[in-house]
């Protein structure tokens, strides 16, 4: 009975351990675009979104242009972090500097090094909701 217990005490702190590292790197990033910070920013992209956007200056384009709310917004709330096909997707609401409130969802990839980097993020609008 101890031993179940005791494992149920390390599995929480192990996943309390994981929700804060995925929003460290999430708060890095989101702090990276409202300083205009291109390098720090893409750094956390995993190599596969890297890959996508070979560059910082590509990678900055793609956010501008589809990613606008995510720079420098108003408000930012981590919700939840859930696993979805066994990766972590922390949920985050965003209030964008306009005013409009979204919801973002965050696919992690761990890295070999045990550290975390974005593996995607999808943006959707709420209308008439608070986040």
């Amino acid at each position: 009975m101890f031993s179940l217990l005791a494992y149920a005490v390390v599995c929480k702190a192990n996943q309390d351990g994981i929700k804060s590292d995925i929003r460290s790197v999430i708060e890095l990033q989101l702090d990276a675009f409202a300083r205009g910070d291109a390098t720090t920013a893409y750094a956390q992209a995993s190599p596969t979104i890297q890959t996508l956007f070979p560059t910082e200056d590509i990678f900055m384009m793609m956010v501008r242009s589809g990613y606008a709310a995510l720079i420098a917004p108003r408000r930012v709330e981590f919700l939840e972090l859930f696993y979805d096909q066994a990766s972590p997707v922390y949920r985050v609401g965003i209030e964008s500097p306009d005013g409009t409130r979204w919801m973002a969802f965050y696919r992690m990839a761990a890295q070999p090094d045990r550290s975390w980097r974005i593996a995607g993020c999808v943006l959707t609008i709420i209308s008439g909701q608070s986040v």
